[in-house]
């Protein structure tokens, strides 16, 4: 069975359901074998405090299970099939994996059409979130992951959770996206005050 280009609503359904119950059967042949990394990927994920911590988990395990490529020898590295199942992609297939994932988790999550470099030749998409202060806040996991022409890799955070104003200083344009500025879980606030909570509980231990 053919697996189309973008995550739809129904798909989403499917697995949230596939996830839900167990049973796998709504599933269609390709989407049950794609299903058995998404639940490896939210089982990971979910163990987070709140949708923060949860994504961040997510954004990690797609960086470290996901490799960027660009060539067409596979022509499904703009799904979730290749994400989830070859575990290559292109940023497409970033993006909807993380979309899937995290809408499996009962995130509202989105995707963001855009470009990068201030070119706006240069193609490209991402998603926003929406966290429990009611904000929304970028994420662009293929940015996050530093797949490299050598065997090293690395995951970066240097494009999670930011603002409107901090995306575009970081040279993405995007057609339409609902207002991203929240200040509680950016990526910069967040993890200063965590990591200031973090000392205070060690030192009242």
């Amino acid at each position: 069975n053919p697996i189309s280009r973008d995550v739809s609503p129904e798909q989403i359904k499917r697995f949230k359901n596939a996830y839900k119950t167990g049973n796998t059967s709504k599933l269609i042949s390709t989407e049950k074998k794609i299903f058995k990394n998404v639940k490896k990927a939210v089982n990971y994920s979910k163990s987070g405090k709140n949708r923060y911590e949860k994504l961040k988990r997510l954004n990690d395990w797609i960086t470290k299970n996901v490799k960027y490529t660009q060539s067409e020898k596979n022509k499904d590295i703009y799904t979730i099939k290749g994400a989830l199942l070859d575990g290559q992609a292109v940023c497409n297939g970033y993006t909807n994996a993380f979309k899937l994932c995290a809408s499996v988790m009962g995130i509202p999550c989105e995707m963001v059409l855009g470009c990068v470099d201030n070119n706006p030749f240069v193609g490209h998409s991402w998603n926003i979130v929406k966290l429990e202060d009611g904000k929304w806040y970028h994420i662009d996991v293929t940015y996050n992951d530093t797949d490299s022409p050598t065997k090293y890799s690395y995951t970066t955070y240097n494009n999670f959770c930011l603002t409107d104003k901090q995306m575009k200083q970081d040279g993405h344009r995007w057609y339409d996206s609902k207002k991203c500025n929240g200040k509680k879980y950016n990526f910069t606030n967040y993890e200063k005050n965590y990591f200031v909570d973090s000392e205070q509980d060690m030192y009242n231990a």
